[in-house]
């Protein structure tokens, strides 16, 4: 082979290292939400070819060698393929902000998990990043995608349940359940440093909380912690909202509770309303009692967030839950953690 061929064939090798690869679909996480994700994502596209950023040295999970997904271990020749292409950043919390940014310069639409980000980053870095380009941005709060939560808007809206006395949520489960075959210390809901803790894995109660009745003018944290666990975050608490309107709503996160429990009551003048997340029903006591069983299922939320998503895309319109939408949730998760920190009232507005 003489030198000029040698040359050539090198600077193509070069030329090819150095390409980049249109990706359609990215998902930055090999987690359980990042696994929900694709599955959802393979229903609904079948023929595309999902790629996955892996960034844990831990063995990976068989899921991940099904046909249809290209695991990669860096973003360097990452591009997005066209204007709708996606990218689900399911990293934990502390990564979020950086992984936007990331996929923002590679020219992704952003789809970020709950939640946003974590209280010592700040949100206006983040909207100034995002002010030079023109994509879509989706926090995922499922929950507002549930019929159950619609209904309730509906009725909210139509002034149908008004004169609310007091509201109480509770949402009770065991986070060492969560994640099969892996011990629960090495997981990122035990990690403080890595944006876990009970404020931030159980943040869809807040965030319904706000969609339904606004955002609280003020917020006091307790932590009722009674665990023999090795832990540095917060586990259980209990949080009391205020409003302008003199409205009061209470709120008990345990993440390390025996039981399971999920629900909403809401105390109007003439009515009780109660929303059971688990059973996915609604109950209502006024002159009668009312049961209203609704037949979506919790995954179904999931799959109606992404078809959201991509109708947005398809319209060229902004989400209801892109970043910007999304600040009043993330500006009291900080109230909380302000709030549990110092160990006194925080005033949000």
């Amino acid at each position: 082979m003489n030198n000029g061929l040698i040359l050539a064939v090198m600077r193509a090798m070069r030329k090819r290292k150095n390409s980049k690869i249109p990706v359609d679909i990215l998902v930055i996480g090999t987690g359980n939400i990042a696994k929900r994700h694709i599955q959802n994502l393979q229903k609904l596209f079948p023929l595309k070819t999902i790629y996955v950023l892996k960034r844990s040295h831990l063995k990976i999970d068989k899921f991940f060698n099904k046909s249809g997904i290209k695991l990669i271990s860096s973003l360097n020749r990452i591009t997005a393929a066209n204007r709708r292409s996606l990218a689900l950043i399911c990293s934990p919390a502390i990564y979020h902000v950086k992984d936007i940014k990331s996929s923002i310069d590679m020219g992704f639409n952003i789809f970020t998990e709950k939640p946003l980000m974590t209280r010592n980053q700040r949100i206006s870095l983040l909207l100034e990043k995002l002010s030079t380009k023109k994509l879509l941005t989706h926090v995922g709060y499922n929950m507002r995608f549930t019929n159950r939560i619609k209904y309730i808007k509906n009725k909210l809206l139509d002034k149908k349940i008004a004169d609310i006395q007091g509201v109480e949520i509770v949402v009770y489960t065991d986070f060492r359940k969560w994640r099969k075959n892996k011990n629960y210390k090495d997981t990122v809901s035990f990690d403080k440093s890595l944006g876990g803790g009970v404020i931030n894995e159980l943040s869809h109660e807040v965030d319904y909380m706000i969609y339904l009745f606004g955002i609280p003018k003020s917020v006091k944290v307790l932590d009722i912690s009674t665990h023999n666990l090795d832990s540095n975050v917060e586990l259980n608490i209990k949080a009391s909202f205020n409003y302008r309107n003199k409205l009061d709503i209470s709120l008990c996160a345990n993440m390390l509770s025996p039981s399971e429990k999920r629900l909403c009551t809401i105390v109007s003048k003439n009515n009780v309303i109660k929303i059971d997340h688990i059973s996915n029903k609604i109950w209502s006591k006024n002159k009668k009692i009312t049961d209203i069983q609704f037949n979506d299922s919790n995954d179904d939320s999931y799959i109606s967030e992404i078809k959201y998503i991509y109708k947005c895309l398809s319209k060229n319109i902004k989400s209801m839950l892109s970043v910007k939408s999304i600040i009043p949730t993330q500006l009291v998760l900080n109230a909380m953690h302000s709030s549990l920190r110092q160990n006194r009232r925080i005033y949000i507005q």
